[in-house]
């Protein structure tokens, strides 16, 4: 089993199906920073969210285990192959029905 780093002790990959009724879908919030979101597992890699998670790396969770996964205005701030990282887990993380919300800063597409 999968364990991962949640402030600052040891838990199993369990923890997402305690964090959620089973009647609530489960979502992800990736790089929450000090705003959390209320209904999410929020993580982040300061240790602001419920769990640490660097985005940049491959993610402790199941395959298709999230029905909502958010990262906001926080991919444009990682590398691109970072970012081609975190789209991918993304993706594998994510129930087929799932729903990926990705808001970025438009601004920085327009930069050389």
């Amino acid at each position: 089993m999968i364990q991962f780093l949640t402030r600052g002790h040891i838990f199993r990959s369990c923890i997402v199906n305690r964090c959620f009724p089973e009647f609530e879908k489960k979502k992800l919030n990736i790089g929450c920073s000090p705003r959390t979101i209320l209904g999410y597992l929020n993580t982040d890699v300061d240790r602001t969210g419920e769990i640490y998670l660097d985005a940049e790396s491959s993610h402790p969770f199941s395959s298709n285990s999230f029905d909502v996964v958010f990262s906001g205005y926080m991919i444009e701030h990682i590398s691109e192959d970072a970012g081609q990282q975190l789209l991918n887990e993304i993706y594998r993380i994510l129930k087929a029905s799932g729903t990926a919300i990705l808001p970025r800063q438009i601004s920085s597409v327009f930069q050389n």
